[in-house]
């Protein structure tokens, strides 16, 4: 059984979870993101209370700055240019525009109270398709 992340609570109002977290393939370190790694299978959430609450989405981490189409890994890097996304929680699918020089978009959903799975896809225009490496869920 896994273990699921708590979602909604007063006291831990910003919840982060990161490809590391993933039930399925993970992605462990910066520079498998830099390479764009793929890794796949949902986050295992559990919704405390039903709500509205914001969702941000990122290739790198929040505090880097770093936008989705930044270069880190030098000449080695490939080009990565999202131009949409998708998320599915609960069941539900939430499509997303994706500006790639930008460093997160914000999707504002209701969720339902109770054990959950969260997966992110985001659609590169060369063909790639990834998990959002870094995901934060706030409590609205």
């Amino acid at each position: 059984m896994p273990v699921r992340f708590l979602i909604g609570d007063k006291e831990h109002k910003v919840i982060e979870l990161t490809t590391q977290d993933l039930w399925g393939s993970s992605v462990f370190s910066h520079g498998q993101v830099s390479k764009l790694q793929k890794g796949s299978g949902p986050w295992k959430i559990d919704v405390l209370e039903s709500g509205d609450y914001a969702i941000k989405l990122s290739r790198y981490p929040p505090y880097s700055g770093l936008s989705f189409n930044s270069k880190t890994n030098g000449k080695k890097s490939l080009d990565f240019n999202p131009e949409k996304g998708k998320l599915e929680v609960g069941g539900k699918v939430h499509d997303f525009i994706v500006n790639p020089s930008e460093n997160f978009t914000l999707i504002n959903i209701h969720l339902d109270k109770g054990a959950q799975d969260l997966e992110t896809w985001l659609y590169g225009k060369e063909g790639i398709v990834v998990p959002a490496y870094f995901v934060q869920i706030k409590r609205l």
